[in-house]
Order: structure tokens, then C-alpha cells, then sequence
């Protein structure tokens, strides 16, 4: 349960973000690999600046994202620039009772 909250309050932050940041598109996808669960936000704005650096350009959202990727899912976060825009994955081990039912 508490994952799951975890999970729709992340996916909530970035894609808000995406929107905010973003350009006109925002593409979210969401699979599992193995044992590991993949989150994938991406707009099509102008990306993360050159001296992006979530720790120390941290605001709420940032701090809520970077908090609930390591500390509720013990996962990790990237930020990424492609050519049309800028993508955050998350990435997080699949919860063990769900590797049962995969």
C-alpha cells in the first residue's frame, strides 16, 4: 500500500513538472524488467540546464521526487536531456511479493 501511494505521488510530481517545464507533449511510461520496475517521464521543452544538479537545485518538487524514488521505492532517479527535451527515469526493485505473480 504504502508503495503504491508512493508511486502515484511520484508519477503525479512529474508529470505536473513536465507539464510545467515542459513544451506541448508529455510521455510517460511505466514496465517491468526482471525484477525491476522502470519510470520514465519525458516532455518536449528545452531540457535541464547544463549545471543541472537535482541536489542543489532542489525545491519541494525535487526534494519530493528524489525522497520518494530513494526512501519509499529504494530506487534511483536520472535526469536526461534528448534532442527534443528533457526525460527523468526511475528505477526501483519490483516489491517481493509481486515477483511471485510475474
Amino acid at each position: 500500500m504504502r508503495m503504491g501511494m508512493s508511486l502515484a505521488v511520484l508519477v503525479n510530481e512529474l508529470v505536473t513538472n513536465a507539464i510545467k517545464h515542459g513544451g506541448r507533449r508529455v510521455e510517460m511510461k511505466l514496465y517491468v524488467k526482471g525484477d525491476v520496475v522502470m519510470l520514465e517521464v519525458c516532455d518536449d521543452g528545452t531540457g535541464f540546464p547544463p549545471d543541472f544538479d537535482p541536489a542543489t537545485s532542489a525545491n519541494l518538487g525535487l526534494n519530493l521526487i528524489e525522497r520518494m524514488s530513494r526512501w519509499d521505492l529504494q530506487g534511483e532517479t536520472r535526469y536526461l536531456n534528448r534532442s527534443e527535451g528533457g526525460c527523468v527515469h526511475v528505477t526501483f526493485p519490483l516489491p517481493p511479493q509481486q515477483l511471485a505473480v510475474a
